[in-house]
């Protein structure tokens, strides 16, 4: 498949730039965490801060690599307005993370990831929540949120999607995978042939870069310095899991309203980045088709718009909450 040959050519590209022995270390496994490293149990949440006092419950899905603390000014500036439940995944911002699944097992199977969804529904059983809204942030936070409207629509009241992906892409991608291509180049390619043996500097020079996260430089590097922290076995994790899932193949299927907040980004990092607008922006197209998704590009900001544009963020918020 065209898609094999397109991760083949990158992988040769990065060994030759870098070298087999500083890209890779076949002395590791990164698809195993380190001996006796302490575990949660499936179906359990990180950490969950609950604050505020207001009419409509609120629960915040922290994304990739980070903790509930990211929406602390958000929620500062709305504690009269929600009562708000943010949610550190588990493995995120020093908190355990679930056991590795059996070597073998399909990342197509998302077992992380249901198994985040089953806390968060277990959150909303245990604090008696009546019809949440559900915000979920960047990747893993949009899959979730996605997932709990898809298969609990009758237990929440809406979703809002905060600098999300729908699926990975690239423009070096000669044609779209299917999703089945995408969980076979994974099961196959990524985790064994890549992910595995890659060394932290390697991970580290092809994660996320701060640029994509805010337009303020300083808190784009603190941010990812906080993602940066958690333990590459278990980032390595979360992204095979995404990289294994196409959620713009469910638009149709979401029942509840849904508020898409899409980054504007700019061109110049467009240019830098060749996935960020296959990833984080076209991957919406046509989800407005069905008429409960709202899309919404926010100007001025990059992944984190909560606070790139805290002040519309939370108009935006508000509007979709109480008057729809």
């Amino acid at each position: 498949m065209k898609i094999f040959t397109t991760l083949i050519t990158s992988m040769c590209f990065l060994i030759h730039a870098y070298g087999q022995s500083k890209v890779q270390d076949s002395t590791l496994n990164n698809l195993i965490l380190p001996n006796n490293y302490l575990t949660t149990k499936l179906g359990m949440l990180g950490d969950v801060k609950k604050t505020g006092t207001g009419d409509e419950d609120v629960i915040l899905l922290a994304g990739w690599g980070f903790g509930a603390n990211i929406f602390d000014d958000f929620v500062s500036k709305n504690s009269n307005k929600y009562t708000m439940y943010a949610v550190t995944f588990p493995g995120f911002s020093e908190t355990k993370p679930y056991p590795i699944p059996k070597t073998g097992t399909s990342y197509g199977k998302q077992i992380w990831t249901s198994a985040i969804v089953d806390g968060v529904i277990n959150l909303i059983a245990n604090e008696k929540l009546e019809k949440p809204t559900i915000i979920g942030h960047f990747i893993t936070g949009t899959q979730v949120a996605f997932r709990i409207g898809l298969h609990y629509p009758n237990l929440i009241e809406k979703i809002i999607i905060v600098g999300g992906s729908a699926k990975s892409g690239s423009t070096d991608y000669p044609k779209e995978p299917t999703l089945e291509e995408r969980i076979k180049v994974n099961d196959t390619y990524y985790a064994p042939k890549w992910f595995k043996t890659v060394t932290k500097k390697t991970w580290d020079t092809g994660n996320y870069p701060p640029e994509i996260f805010s337009r303020e430089k300083v808190l784009a590097q603190q941010l990812w310095d906080m993602a940066a922290k958690v333990p590459m076995q278990i980032m390595i994790h979360y992204i095979l899991e995404y990289y294994a899932s196409d959620i713009s193949l469910e638009f149709k299927n979401i029942k509840v309203p849904t508020l898409l907040l899409i980054p504007s980004f700019n061109e110049e990092i467009y240019k830098k980045y060749n996935y960020l607008k296959p990833s984080f922006v076209d991957c919406w197209k046509g989800a407005d088709e069905n008429k409960l998704i709202t899309t919404e590009i926010v100007p001025r900001s990059n992944v984190f718009i909560m606070n790139d544009q805290p002040d519309l963020f939370s108009s935006l918020v508000s509007k979709f909450i109480y008057d729809n």
